[in-house]
């Protein structure tokens, strides 16, 4: 079964570790990414409704998706046709070509992180660990001074590892990695330079690294209007890849399927008609919001000014916006999106009053 850990924030310069900020979120949660797909392959495998469970493909090409008839093409000459087709194929999905009628690749950033897992048991001696997990359930940000870089330490798989990650941004970022590149490699030794230039206990997390660590770019993709195309949708980092600083993008897939799960539930007849307008209407739901959160994680949550405030107005002129870095999280994590699509189902009544809620064809 999957662990989750609820987690408060601290915010710490990380040159002299003197306490910035800090955040009790009880709505706050960290998980393991691999719990989490463990976890979600378990579900899936199990028997629904239908008294059929998924099937599973694995390693299977997509050629091409004609989203009308909603058929898939694999490479290897076979199809699959099915009512309705959810693309999450990830940050180099081409899905969303299809559904905006133009490339759009999603784009490399000057955001660079290096992630390490490490056993918790290995750090209970160590400096590093007094530090930054000191108390069992807080996630840490040492922030460098003059910002550019930052190390976050979080709690998971039920306190037994600590994940650690350094962002490195700006013009501070790390050269050594193609732009057009997302995974390189970097070197136990490059870390602990970057990490010179904070608290020397910080550095001695380095004891512990391998000798060579995974480095990513990060890439993003520009907020857009619509994720849909007759009966298909992408959802996850297939339609709105975005900047980790708020750890918001394994929660916008999350809230894409919980909305999903809720538009489609309970359907008393299934036509090419009723999936679409409900696609439409899962537009409506999810695109302002899903761009906001794009918007505003463009830069870390110590550094919010709100100077996107005035550009997140125009997609949400309707909605009370968080004004500090408290209400932000409380705005991402407490958000009820089944409610929201409940409430908005019952609106409307059917594809005849698309109309009522301003639902372009």
């Amino acid at each position: 079964m999957m662990q989750t850990i609820g987690i408060d924030i601290q915010i710490l310069d990380g040159r002299t570790l003197e306490l910035l900020d800090s955040h009790n979120n009880s709505s706050n949660y960290a998980f393991f990414r691999p719990d989490l797909q463990q976890e979600m392959r378990y579900l899936a495998e199990q028997v629904d409704s239908t008294g059929q469970p998924c099937r599973l493909v694995e390693f299977a090409s997509v050629s091409h998706i004609d989203s009308e008839k909603a058929i898939v093409y694999f490479e290897d000459g076979s199809q699959d046709a099915a009512d309705l087709i959810i693309a999450a194929d990830g940050v180099h999905s081409k899905a969303m070509d299809l559904v905006l009628g133009v490339a759009c690749p999603a784009k490399p950033s000057n955001t660079t992180a290096t992630r390490i897992v490490v056993p918790v048991a290995k750090l209970k001696e160590n400096p590093f660990a007094r530090i930054m997990a000191s108390v069992p359930g807080r996630s840490t940000f040492s922030v460098r001074p003059g910002g550019g870089a930052y190390l976050l330490g979080y709690w998971c798989h039920g306190f037994e590892y600590f994940n650690i990650v350094l962002y490195r941004y700006g013009a501070e970022d790390v050269s050594g990695i193609a732009m057009d590149q997302m995974r390189s490699e970097t070197t136990r030794e490059d870390v602990k330079v970057a990490l010179n230039q904070f608290h020397p206990d910080l550095g001695t997390v380095c004891e512990h690294l391998l000798d060579v660590l995974p480095l990513w770019r990060l890439h993003t993709r520009d907020p857009v209007t619509r994720y849909t195309r007759g009966r298909l949708v992408v959802i996850g980092d297939a339609a709105h890849a975005m900047l980790s600083h708020l750890g918001q993008g394994a929660n916008s897939a999350i809230l894409d399927a919980a909305a999903l799960g809720t538009l489609f539930a309970n359907m008393t007849v299934v036509s090419a008609e009723e999936i679409s307008w409900r696609l439409r209407l899962y537009d409506q739901i999810r695109s302002p919001r899903v761009s906001a959160t794009q918007i505003w994680s463009e830069v870390p949550v110590f550094e919010q000014k709100w100077q996107k405030i005035d550009e997140i107005r125009k997609i949400l002129p309707e909605t009370e916006l968080p004004q500090d870095v408290e209400h932000l999280l409380k705005w991402c994590h407490e958000y009820d999106i089944v409610q929201d699509c409940r409430e908005r189902l019952q609106q409307i009544g059917g594809p005849g009053d698309i109309c009522a809620l301003g639902i372009k064809e």
